[in-house]
């Protein structure tokens, strides 16, 4: 038997949905396909094309609106977590990079920020096109994946921010 694949990925009727928010863009499928199933039924492509394409773009528009608020959740309760952790020393590892700082995921999967202005023992750049952050006297290279000790700055569940101080490079 040779495995070509899923057979449905190619064809242009093909369409599958997973995540819970798109129940109704799943359910208005299932009706097309009942619709379009009852050979008797009249209808007026037309207007059955726009209100699928408002259908679809008010779906879009809601699942965006969800995948935002589950962040701001996740955020707030993150810090919410943290709050009463200030000045504790974790390990965790570089998962993201700005012009500002960059973020640290902690083995607890909590993640905060370190910004380099907070950075005491050098003055850090952050080099773009190499992803690494660089310090201007010590010429440190810090780069995504590598395992840093940190200290909890601070953590409001109000902003859903955690902040970290960089201790060192393990």
């Amino acid at each position: 038997i040779k495995n070509v694949g899923h057979f449905g990925l190619a064809s242009d009727c093909y369409t599958h949905f997973t995540s819970p928010i798109r129940r109704y863009p799943d359910l208005m499928v299932h009706r097309l396909l009942k619709l379009y199933s009852n050979y008797e039924a009249s209808y007026d492509l037309d207007e059955l094309y726009e209100k699928t394409m408002y259908q679809a773009e008010q779906s879009s528009i809601y699942e965006r609106r969800a995948v935002s608020l589950e962040r701001d959740v996740e955020s707030m309760k993150m810090a919410e977590y943290m709050e009463d952790k200030v000045g504790y020393v974790y390990v965790g590892r570089i998962t993201g990079m700005i012009q500002t700082g960059f973020f640290v995921s902690l083995d607890n999967l909590i993640e905060g920020m370190i910004r380099f202005d907070t950075m005491k023992d050098d003055y850090y750049n952050y080099d773009e096109k190499r992803m690494v952050i660089v310090g201007e006297g010590s010429k440190k290279v810090l780069k995504l994946g590598d395992k840093i000790k940190v200290k909890v700055k601070s953590a409001s569940k109000q902003s859903g921010q955690i902040d970290f101080y960089f201790l060192r490079k393990m």
